[in-house]
């Protein structure tokens, strides 16, 4: 379920603003968001809550890929998702040193 809401989110970037560069900062946006809900499901008081966030919400879109690959495929899609992180600091990189 999670790799299909994934796919959906990355398809409609691609869609709507048909660029790389969108594509790889919605990437970078659903890695820091999915980072954030970790830090809350571990940190938080309510048990129930964090039962449901570790229950129903991956840490990361590398568990995603885990949960639904494995073997070279895997190796593959993390390389290229380690890529695209790679990518994504580059441009921010860029737009922080740019308003200089």
């Amino acid at each position: 379920m999670e790799l299909i809401l994934l796919f959906v989110i990355l398809v409609l970037v691609i869609i709507f603003f048909r660029n790389t560069k969108s594509l790889i900062y919605a990437l970078g946006i659903v890695e820091i968001f999915l980072h954030i809900i970790k830090f809350i499901k571990y940190h938080i008081g309510t048990n129930e809550l964090s039962d449901f966030l570790i229950k129903n919400v991956p840490d990361s879109i590398l568990d995603i890929l885990a949960k639904y690959s494995n073997g070279l495929f895997y190796d593959l899609l993390s390389w290229c998702f380690v890529a695209c992180m790679v990518w994504f600091l580059v441009y921010l990189l860029k737009y922080l040193f740019k308003g200089k």
